[in-house]
């Protein structure tokens, strides 16, 4: 005789797709017996070539739902796949193993593609990263960007990008006491939101230089103070320095300091 399992699972099917580079939760959720309660332990039956998740994952003791970890490598398949997952609990004579139905999971290209400018600054002090977007796809609404990867004691903002932004800015502001060097291990993680479920990015490499400040000249005068200007002769705006002619113009002030310094 076999009786019937103590619970089912299934797929809640995902509205968008698990991006190359990109990662989503795939929620699997429980319909439990009266008095059922034990923890059910959830895997994937079988994943596709590039794709990769959690095989750790319980819907907790009295719980209904939880949530698998996926994520897709760059060069993930690009094809809507059926996928599906097991179940495993003790019923209280043993292990009750199930499946859950089969549902669709596409995997598909990145929304957009980010280049990245690289930045310098000295400890203390702030600087600009730039990133250019490189849209692949059109997208709805504001995508919110962020920037992961910043050494000890550096900061920046979160930002957003639409489907025309060009360029995000990340203004990054340094401690006296952030690790000098290269760190060449910033990325980004852009989220679109679209039929009201997250499409995750990870994308990099950025890198950010952090220069030790340079000791001050010896017997350098005080500046004088600058002359008072007409009022009618209002000077024109700046012009806006790349961040590659700002780093020159960074690394030619800091070959004068050096030279200077050893006089």
């Amino acid at each position: 005789m076999t009786n019937e399992a103590p619970f089912e699972i299934s797929i809640v099917e995902p509205k968008v797709p698990l991006v190359r580079g990109g990662q989503m939760d795939l929620k699997v959720v429980a319909k439990r017996k009266e008095g059922f309660k034990a923890p059910i332990k959830i895997d994937m039956l079988w994943l596709p070539a590039g794709l990769g998740a959690s095989g750790s994952i319980a819907i907790a003791e009295g719980q209904t739902e939880a949530l698998i970890p996926m994520n897709a490598a760059g060069n993930a398949e690009i094809s809507t796949f059926r996928i599906a997952v097991r179940g495993e609990a003790n019923g209280g004579n043993g292990n009750i193993m199930v499946s859950t139905p089969f549902c669709n999971l596409r995997v598909a290209d990145m929304y957009l593609n980010l280049a990245f400018e690289q930045a310098a600054v000295e400890q203390g002090k702030e600087t600009e990263l730039v990133v250019h977007v490189q849209k692949q796809l059109d997208f709805p609404g504001n995508a919110k960007v962020e920037l992961f990867g910043l050494p000890n004691k550096a900061v920046t903002t979160p930002q957003e990008a639409n489907k025309d932004t060009k360029d995000v800015i990340f203004k990054i502001t340094t401690d006296a006491t952030s690790p000098a060097g290269n760190h060449a291990n910033l990325f980004c993680r852009v989220i679109v939101t679209e039929n009201g479920e997250p499409v995750i990015h990870n994308i990099g490499t950025g890198k950010l230089r952090i220069d030790v400040p340079l000791p001050p000249k010896k017997n350098e005068p005080a500046p004088m103070p600058a002359a008072a200007k007409p009022a009618e002769a209002a000077p024109a705006a700046p012009k806006r320095l790349s961040r590659l002619e700002q780093l020159r113009l960074e690394q030619q002030e800091r070959e004068k300091a050096k030279k200077a310094a050893q006089k």
